[in-house]
């Protein structure tokens, strides 16, 4: 297979012709019906690959197609493949080829077709697959054998966007961002000193374990005890605001403290540090969130504000404290309000549901509106917004939360702090009394507050 480069009209029709030859010699369609193909794409209002067009005619199907290709010694780039099976068109080809001809990072031509959706990841590892007949590694589950990563080779991995994954009996199994680059394969050949498996993986999976494994090293290069809590916990914070996480998890156990992230919505791992090292760097959190410092044995809640030193911009933290049989899980949620706090029309619900919604739930003068879901299914987004839609000069809001993750100016929040006894019960009985139109509950956690809001 050729290394993705501009791909010009010529080696469109040279594979095109290739690929439809060997159709003809295999007998899976014959010249007349190639003929009558090419009769029916020309009149065509919206232009589509012969290809498709067979399949479409019901001369061929689109498996039968891939099948055959795959069989074949047939030198083809990506761009081209896409086009011609009917993936993406070839205005969206010409767009990408343009953009990776602009960009100077290099990036391949398929990480700038996901980039720009114009083809979905999951259907770019699905065609990748199936065009050469390898698994798909899910990065966030696998194992990778740390015995074949080392410094020397990341450069050549990170440009090339692999990662060694196991040995097996045949070779190294190896995960390509794109396994149909030659090149890459023939580094990974180079660099391994071993037999390549090709595999297909995700691009931002890969390079995110290649950046993280480069970390781990510089990290490994001093003892823990040599380094600033401080400055530790700051990277964190500053590889999770880049990495744009959305949860960080410092999880303390038997022999390790492991923190992984929550990026998309999927647990990623970024480093471990000795259990020795959990101590300090939990009780750094916990001054940082203003919890109790000497009490290790019950579950706290905290807030952390984070500044980053290089743009100044402030980074809210919700912060959870849970006590386990190795030492207290400390699980971060970051909430950018540049990010979170949306119109209500940008938080993704289908335009009718929207609509219902607005008219039969917000507009309406009375009522109780409850916003449920699991974890990171965009309950504070929709809350928030919900709130940012009925806030008028005219309208009284008051809320009790726990705790106040974003200021909406022109609103009364509480923020429930039970040391002082202002509790959800405490609170909801001087709510009412507060003349509001309307009351708002970060959650309905017990009898009191459900008999409150109704």
């Amino acid at each position: 297979m050729e290394p993705n480069n501009t791909i010009s009209p010529d080696s469109e029709t040279t594979f095109r012709d290739s690929f439809l030859d060997i159709l003809i010699e295999q007998g899976v369609i014959d010249p007349d019906k190639l003929k009558y193909a090419r009769r029916v794409q020309a009149k065509l209002e919206f232009p589509k690959p012969i290809l498709v067009v067979l399949c479409d005619l019901a001369y061929v199907t689109h498996s039968k197609l891939v099948e055959i290709f795959r069989s074949q010694p047939i030198k083809v780039k990506l761009g081209c493949f896409l086009v011609e099976f009917g993936f993406i068109s070839s205005t969206d080809l010409q767009q990408a080829l343009a953009i990776k001809q602009q960009d100077g990072k290099h990036k391949k031509l398929g990480e700038i077709l996901v980039e720009r959706n114009l083809i979905s990841e999951t259907k770019m590892l699905e065609v990748l697959a199936n065009l050469k007949g390898i698994p798909v590694i899910d990065l966030s589950v696998a194992r990778v054998d740390q015995t074949l990563m080392s410094k020397q080779m990341l450069k050549s991995a990170t440009k090339h966007c692999f990662v060694p994954i196991e040995k097996q009996t045949d070779g190294i199994l190896v995960a390509f961002g794109d396994p149909l680059d030659s090149e890459a394969i023939e580094i990974a050949h180079h660099v391994l000193g071993a037999e390549i498996l090709p595999a297909v993986g995700r691009y931002s999976q890969i390079l995110r374990f290649l950046l993280n494994y480069e970390r781990n090293t510089n990290y490994d290069k001093k003892s823990i005890t040599d380094q600033s809590v401080v400055a530790i916990l700051n990277q964190i914070f500053d590889d999770a605001i880049q990495q744009e996480v959305s949860d960080i998890h410092i999880e303390p156990l038997e022999l390790k403290l492991r923190i992984r992230f929550r990026i998309d919505g999927m647990m990623v791992h970024y480093r471990d540090f000795s259990p020795k090292f959990a101590q300090a760097l939990i009780s750094r959190i916990k001054v940082l969130a203003g919890a109790d410092i000497a009490e290790k044995r019950r579950h706290q809640d905290g807030r952390v504000l984070y500044e980053q030193a290089v743009t100044n911009h402030v980074i809210d933290m919700r912060a959870s404290f849970f006590s386990t049989i190795n030492g207290e899980k400390v699980v971060l949620r970051l909430l950018n309000r540049k990010t979170e706090l949306l119109d209500i029309h940008e938080v993704g619900m289908a335009p009718l549901m929207l609509e219902h919604f607005i008219q039969d739930s917000l507009d309406v003068p009375t009522g109780v509106v409850i916003v449920t879901g699991p974890t990171g299914s965009g309950k504070t987004t929709t809350l928030y917004s919900a709130l940012d839609y009925l806030n008028a000069p005219e309208v009284s809001i008051v809320t009790a939360e726990d705790p106040v993750e974003y200021v909406i100016d022109g609103i009364a929040q509480c923020s429930i702090n039970p040391k002082i006894n202002l509790t959800y019960e405490e609170t909801l009985r001087h709510i009412v009394r507060q003349d509001p139109d309307i009351i708002v509950l970060g959650e309905i956690r017990d009898r009191f507050s459900a008999d409150t809001a109704i």
